[in-house]
């Protein structure tokens, strides 16, 4: 129980330290939202965003890349990431969520696009 009750703190933390983020780098944090909509939007797995915002092992993302999106929705969808994480500001965002050890990709992702903390914590479909 005491995990579960971590967790959850650690989501709502989160949601606050993304609150701050928007109000203090508004570009920044909307870049963030429109990356994680597009993933949304492509099918794209959120492991796989992470993935690419937060590994530089080619052979994990090769390994990870999926394989049900054409390679060319996958290189321009790659190529949108890129831009994101080429803000110059974008350090802050990778800082900022290094200290979060207890929330997946998804929870994250989700909590940019404005999903409330009890609900990515309960969404077994998201984990």
């Amino acid at each position: 129980m005491i995990k579960l009750k971590n967790e959850m703190e650690e989501l709502n933390q989160l949601t606050q330290d993304f609150d701050e983020l928007r109000k203090s780098n508004p570009d920044l944090f909307s870049n963030l939202e429109y990356i994680a909509s597009l993933t949304r939007q492509l099918s794209v797995p959120y492991k796989y965003l992470g993935l690419l915002i937060f590994s530089n092992d080619e052979k994990t993302l090769e390994l990870n890349r999926p394989a049900l999106i054409s390679n060319s929705v996958l290189d321009l969808y790659e190529g949108e990431v890129k831009k994101v994480s080429t803000h110059p500001e974008f350090n802050a965002f990778v800082e900022l969520v290094n200290d979060y050890q207890n929330v997946t990709y998804s929870q994250m992702f989700l909590l940019i696009l404005g999903a409330e903390p009890s609900f990515v914590f309960q969404n077994t479909i998201i984990k």
